[in-house]
């Protein structure tokens, strides 16, 4: 008969810890009856891992591509001695046994998508003689140490110009301009992008709408392959521009919980995020311009003010999901003692299957064809939970509109 209850509890209930922490958990066994077992041992183990499919699977000439990547796999034995030949007795009843373990330095993001993950678990087994074992997992998530602050770059304005002319037969005519004025490229989930767009239309054309996305492309990698995947996770719409008038327009895009710039260090996944402006020209095509940002995990110290000490829930009732307790904090971190602690929210973004990148594949992506995900064993996806600030809003994700994002 199996055990009334097998489970692993953390004593930090959220699950989110930065590289650097210790966790430290117990595992929980409950018998109605004696056992007899081999001994009961924890495993930690931290790995990112690429699949998919190109071609139609079962078919001639398609192919899988598969790649793994290791951070970190420790044993600990919690009852018992692995060396032992013989079975120990575990009696009935209620049985506690703690666990501590320091995680690694260099760690990047828990990540989750159709196409590949970034996954940290700890597994319970009680081994059994000629019998099946117990076990129990549990997963939990790490964000990465990406500093803002080492980057200074990011904290300066950014101002950047594109023009182009319109042909209308054998008449060119215009231009049409936008300048594009950002205070800085590098933020964290809770963040507020502030922008402004100045346009100015020198043709007999209108412009539809000035548009701007808030975009995120993940690149995986295996066996020499390349395979991307562009996400707009915003959209804002702006005013439109008549004929031989110019106009302007200040908005800003509110960063939803997400993991930071390249995962913090993965080398299978890569996640690139940008804001796209675009003018949209009826009849033309559009001008478009990117400008690449730097999402990190800890914010710079030099925009402390704007960060609020209370909490409200992101999208969510007034009382705040608690956040992770206090843990004793990477050295990293200790350098910033007045910077407000985050929470830690679900994953506002997971990956969508079969949206290869329009704007301009990388050189090492496969020929264009049918790319499928790999099924997970599962349907049921862990969701992490992402370090957010408080910039003082309620985040709603907005839903994403397609439409005219690769145009």
């Amino acid at each position: 008969m199996a055990p009334t209850r097998f489970s692993i509890v953390l004593d930090n209930p959220v699950g989110a810890y930065f590289p650097g922490q210790t966790i430290t958990g117990k595992v929980i066994l409950v018998l109605d009856q004696e056992k007899n077992s081999q001994g009961l041992k924890l495993k930690l183990n931290g790995e990112a891992e690429v699949k998919w499919q190109e071609g139609i699977q079962g078919q001639s000439g398609s192919k899988g591509f598969h790649e793994k990547e290791s951070y970190f796999h420790t044993k600990i034995v919690l009852l018992g001695d692995e060396r032992a030949t013989t079975d120990i007795s575990i009696p009935a009843g209620h049985h506690e046994y703690p666990f501590s373990f320091e995680l690694p330095l260099s760690l990047p993001s828990s990540f989750e998508s159709p196409f590949g993950h970034v996954r940290y678990d700890i597994e319970a087994v009680v081994k059994r003689s000629w019998k099946f074992d117990y076990s129990t997992k549990l997963m939990f998530t790490v964000n990465a140490l990406v500093d803002l602050n080492l980057r200074a770059p990011l904290a300066e304005p950014r101002e950047v110009t594109k023009e182009k002319s319109i042909c209308c037969l054998c008449c060119k005519e215009g231009p049409i301009s936008m300048r594009i004025e950002m205070p800085r490229t590098g933020y964290v989930p809770g963040d507020v992008i502030k922008f402004s767009v100045a346009s100015e239309n020198s043709s007999s054309r209108p412009i539809a709408a000035i548009v701007v996305y808030f975009i995120r492309e993940i690149y995986y990698r295996a066996q020499g392959r390349a395979k991307s995947v562009q996400e707009e996770i915003v959209k804002k719409r702006g005013p439109e521009v008549q004929p031989f008038l110019s106009e302007s327009w200040a908005e800003e895009i509110h960063i939803p919980p997400v993991p930071p710039s390249d995962l913090g260090g993965c080398k299978i996944i890569e996640i690139v995020y940008m804001l796209k402006f675009k003018l949209d020209i009826p009849s033309s095509i559009d001008l478009k311009k990117k400008i690449p940002l730097v999402i990190g995990t800890i914010p710079f110290t030099n925009f402390l003010p704007d960060l609020q000490p209370s909490i409200p829930v992101l999208g969510g009732p007034e009382t705040a999901e608690p956040s992770a307790p206090a843990l004793p904090l990477p050295r990293m971190l200790s350098q910033y003692p007045n910077m407000p602690a985050p929470v830690y929210q679900d994953a506002a973004v997971l990956g969508k299957e079969n949206e290869d990148k329009k704007d301009g594949d990388m050189s090492s992506s496969p020929p264009s064809g049918i790319q499928t995900p790999v099924p997970e064993e599962s349907d049921h996806r862990f969701v992490p939970k992402y370090a957010t600030y408080n910039y003082g809003w309620k985040f709603q994700l907005n839903v994403p509109d397609q439409n005219g994002l690769n145009e």
